[in-house]
């Protein structure tokens, strides 16, 4: 896509402002907001199958609103620990949780700081909050095996670096960073759910790597991004994934022989843990 016709799509986006009536806020009206988020997101094809969807995955169920997985987990007749479980907070400065299978032990939960205490709204089965921050949006969706979230900037006023406050679930002991992403991990030191290394995508296709930075006496979760020579408007996407194990032995070479199966590493001659990739995964989330 060119520059021109980014900046032509962007235009469109914008006149969606007038049609949807003056906003609460300074911010865009959520239908615009969505649009733009969405616009954005084709430049990366992670961000485009998640926040370019029709459906966000998000529905109000009572007092709450949660993920499609958070449902499918609560009329299951079994467990299944491969689901990834959101809740949407009522308001902007309160905590994202996401859960892995049924209950609350493999888990976390990330509390905004200096977040503006803003309304949600449920747009198309998006979770969205309108200026969260100065110059910035969010917008929250989720499938079986993550929960995501996107804050769209603006313009250059738009604040650069973001922190969270994270409590874990009784069964993570302990955050690690890892290729530039967080891990939760067990006391035995298993990963069982991650932060990747979060996304920045500007409005001319620009795809760059935000900084991740863990306080562990804090417990806070601190992003960084460089909007330097980027065209707004932005957008930064963390997210978090589940982990599900297996066990690989594989003895056709001696110990110590690294090879690559199915795009990871692999130590053969002696067991090794490895996190399954998405779309094995697909296969055990059916129930």
């Amino acid at each position: 896509m060119t520059r021109f016709s980014t900046r032509l799509a962007l235009a469109i986006c914008a006149v969606l402002a007038s049609a949807c009536g003056a906003p609460e806020n300074s911010s865009p009206p959520a239908a615009q907001i969505l649009a733009t988020t969405a616009h954005l997101a084709k430049s990366s094809p992670k961000l485009k199958a998640h926040f370019g969807a029709v459906a966000g995955g998000w529905s109000a169920d009572g007092q709450q609103t949660v993920s499609s997985a958070w449902l499918k987990a609560q009329a299951a007749k079994t467990k299944n620990p491969f689901l990834t479980r959101s809740s949407a907070p009522a308001f902007a400065d309160g905590a994202w949780e996401i859960f892995r299978g049924q209950g609350d032990a493999v888990g976390i939960r990330l509390t905004p700081e200096r977040a503006e205490s803003r309304p949600l709204q449920l747009q198309d089965g998006h979770a969205l909050y309108r200026g969260v921050f100065p110059a910035t949006d969010a917008v929250l969706t989720a499938d079986q095996t993550s929960s995501e979230l996107a804050y769209l900037l603006h313009d250059a006023s738009a604040p650069t670096s973001f922190s969270w406050h994270v409590q874990f679930g009784s069964a993570i002991a302990n955050a690690t960073l890892d290729n530039g992403g967080l891990r939760f991990v067990s006391a035995q030191g298993k990963a069982l759910m991650e932060m990747p290394q979060p996304i920045v995508v500007d409005s001319a296709g620009i795809t760059r790597i935000a900084s991740l930075d863990w306080d562990a006496k804090q417990a806070r979760l601190t992003i960084k991004l460089d909007t330097h020579g980027l065209e707004f408007p932005v957008l930064l996407d963390p997210s978090v994934t589940t982990f599900v194990w297996t066990q690989v032995t594989t003895s056709t070479a001696p110990p110590g022989t690294l090879r690559r199966i199915d795009g990871y590493p692999r130590r053969q001659g002696r067991p090794l843990w490895r996190s399954w990739s998405r779309h094995r995964l697909q296969r055990h989330l059916d129930f």
